[in-house]
């Protein structure tokens, strides 16, 4: 597995394939200013259609790479079997595994095939999209009972135990730093209750842990996104998230791991904690949620 030329054969993909014709409305534009001609009036309107020409080859050709490697690792295990959670588009980058992942689904849904889901389940698994990875799992049970029975190894063998550990050095670090900043300049100062506090660890009994945080609605004003970080020097990280049914609220350590977990019945106030290991995967997806509130452009605009 040599990471360099993959990269440099996806730079040669990118750069040589379909986007390159596209590119050649914009060397004109650029040519006639060089000879004194004014750009066009309609500018940003061709830029924009330029600029999705040029993602959309991207994505292609990003998909077709990484398609690539998944078939090496498929033929050839001993030599090439890191490929589905160690390629560089998926284990180096949230914003090339981010792009690869949308781009992969997006070609699944229009056209399933037992390939693509095998490929998928990597990108999947990084994102913590469970859902998504037993619909993939569903698919090739029934559809291709050779890359299921090989998928059911590697996942538990290989590819779960390293992309546990693998977003977490690469999220956690990456959201934090922008995050942290965010919060310091836009949160606001409040004091969590001790009857929370204290279940969560956070505080002494009957002290209250004061913090700084910022919430968020989601697409139903019901629910709040809340991360919340400690005026003192506690280095916990308290994420919550309030539904329907009540409050979900995780405090974990700067590594992403969850520490203790709480659910609080509203109105009644009523608690009850929650396992570890069991609020886990509800963490890492109010994670994933902010790591793509946080990459909106007019919130990253404002990030300092």
């Amino acid at each position: 597995m040599k990471k360099t030329s993959v990269l440099f054969t996806l730079v040669v993909c990118f750069l040589f394939g379909e986007s390159w014709a596209r590119a050649d409305q914009l060397d004109d534009i650029i040519a006639g200013m060089r000879s004194g001609a004014p750009a066009p009036a309609n500018k940003k309107d061709i830029l924009k259609e330029t600029g999705k020409a040029a993602y959309k080859a991207y994505t292609d050709s990003i998909v077709d790479l990484y398609l690539q490697e998944i078939k090496y690792s498929i033929i050839d295990p001993d030599d090439n079997g890191g490929w589905p959670f160690r390629s560089s588009l998926v284990e180096s980058d949230f914003y090339s595994r981010k792009d690869l992942t949308k781009a992969l689904k997006e070609r699944f849904d229009k056209k399933p095939d037992s390939l693509l889901a095998y490929a998928l389940v990597c990108p999947a698994l990084y994102v913590s999209d469970t859902a998504l990875v037993d619909r993939l799992e569903r698919y090739l049970k029934d559809n291709d009972p050779f890359l299921y029975k090989l998928e059911q190894i590697q996942v538990a063998r290989y590819w779960r135990p390293f992309i546990a550990a693998a977003r977490k050095m690469i999220v956690v670090p990456q959201l934090l730093s922008k995050m942290l900043p965010y919060i310091a300049s836009n949160g606001a100062n409040r004091e969590l209750p001790a009857w929370i506090a204290n279940p969560l660890g956070l505080s002494a009994s009957g002290a209250t842990w004061p913090y700084r945080s910022i919430g968020v609605n989601d697409s139903d004003p019901q629910h709040v996104h809340g991360f919340a970080v400690s005026r003192g020097s506690d280095p916990d990280i308290v994420l919550s998230q309030r539904l329907s049914d009540g409050l979900h609220v995780f405090r974990a350590n700067r590594e992403g791991k969850v520490m203790t977990a709480m659910f609080i019945s509203l109105p009644s106030k009523q608690i009850k904690m929650l396992a570890p290991a069991e609020a886990q995967p509800e963490f890492d997806s109010n994670w994933d949620y902010w790591c793509e509130y946080i990459d909106d452009p007019v919130i990253s605009a404002g990030v300092k």
